[in-house]
């Protein structure tokens, strides 16, 4: 992958994390604000079924930015050579 590439990824696994946030915020409110246990276990249970997929996604997405930028120069790979490269002259007709 070329390094444009690379980070077009990772801002593309970024925007997906920036839109679920308010999915994982929305749960987690609901959980904090229970009165009562019937009421906070209804809220676990709640987030449990909303947001299981959302979560799993999240961490695929973390987990690829983390491969993504861990890549080094070395890791891209190159463009391979046009087929119309020019012949390379042998040593004696360069005169």
């Amino acid at each position: 992958m070329r390094r444009d590439e690379i980070e077009g990824e990772i801002n593309a696994r970024k925007n997906i994390l920036d839109n679920t946030d308010y999915q994982i915020l929305r749960a987690i409110e609901d959980i904090f604000a229970a009165d009562g246990i019937t009421e906070l276990l209804s809220a676990l249970a709640n987030a449990g079924r909303e947001i299981t997929q959302t979560i799993r996604l999240r961490k695929e997405c973390r987990a690829r930015i983390n491969e993504l930028e861990a890549m080094t120069p070395e890791d891209e790979q190159e463009e391979p050579p046009s087929e119309e490269e020019p012949a390379v002259e042998a040593e004696g007709d360069a005169e």
